[in-house]
């Protein structure tokens, strides 16, 4: 017995002949490829190696993505963002860190160190800490009262332009207290500058805690 046919027979010609069928998966398979070169990898990964992706502004996407006042934050927070997307090739071996300074043996124990400061009215100050690439730093500051405006900031003695810094944090208005942990994107001094802009005088209490060779304090101006 023969299964009835379900629709309408189709004619002859009506079918796609193979090299259409072929010429069809090519073009796709090349508008897949464009796409790839002129957009995705641009955009996701900085890799434009066609230039569309700069004239498109998409590799300023990417660029925006991964860095933040001039420093790449896979850096700063240890370049092992991506840690899940790496397969384990034998079981019972650890995944690959890409940047093992994430754990740093010390010969000695961290040093902890408390900073008092008296600003009078209109007073300036800063006091920094000398720190190597990947040190890590624990802070608590607060003030005897008033807020006082703060600008937490890091520069290297090596960089050509003496004035480049970069800022970790900035309070225009004003903080009684701030706490918080560091890892130096870079070696250099990285500290705090405080202004008193009250009508009294201020005393700020600096605690820091970690690894780092040293703390200077520049004195009030």
């Amino acid at each position: 017995m023969t299964t009835p046919r379900i629709g309408p027979t189709p004619r002859p010609g009506e079918l796609p002949e193979p090299r259409q069928l072929l010429r069809a998966v090519g073009m796709a398979i090349a508008l897949a490829a464009v796409l790839l070169l002129t957009v995705i990898l641009p955009a996701e990964y900085g890799i434009d190696v066609t230039g569309a992706g700069r004239a498109l502004g998409l590799a300023r996407l990417h660029g925006a993505a991964a860095r933040q006042g001039g420093i790449v934050l896979g850096d700063a927070i240890g370049g092992n963002e991506k840690l899940d997307a790496t397969k384990i090739v034998a079981a019972g071996e650890p995944l690959p860190l890409p940047n093992p300074a994430v754990h740093q043996p010390a010969a000695t124990a961290p040093a902890t160190r408390v900073v008092t400061v008296h600003l009078p009215v209109g007073g300036e100050t800063e006091v920094k800490a000398v720190m190597r690439a990947n040190q890590v730093l624990l802070y608590s500051w607060h003030t005897d009262g008033d807020p006082v405006y703060v600008d937490f900031h890091g520069h290297s003695p090596e960089w050509v332009n003496k004035e480049a810094f970069v800022r970790y944090l900035e309070s225009k208005d004003g903080l009684k207290e701030e706490h918080g942990s560091l890892v130096a994107p870079f070696a250099g001094e990285h500290g705090w500058y405080w202004v008193n802009l009250t009508d009294r005088p201020l005393t700020i209490t600096l605690t820091v805690s970690g690894y780092y060779d040293d703390i200077r304090d520049y004195g009030v101006h």
